[in-house]
């Protein structure tokens, strides 16, 4: 479930094919936004 609203969160700031390649790293860095800066 937390996924799932992460994924939804990523989808509305990074887009759909982002958030979906970095889906594995989500359960890892579920609420790590510098890390998520550093990919975009």
């Amino acid at each position: 479930q937390a996924i799932d609203q992460v994924s939804s969160l990523l989808k509305e700031k990074y887009g759909i094919a982002h958030s979906t390649l970095q889906i594995e790293n989500l359960q890892l860095n579920p609420l790590d936004e510098p890390y998520f800066d550093k990919l975009t």
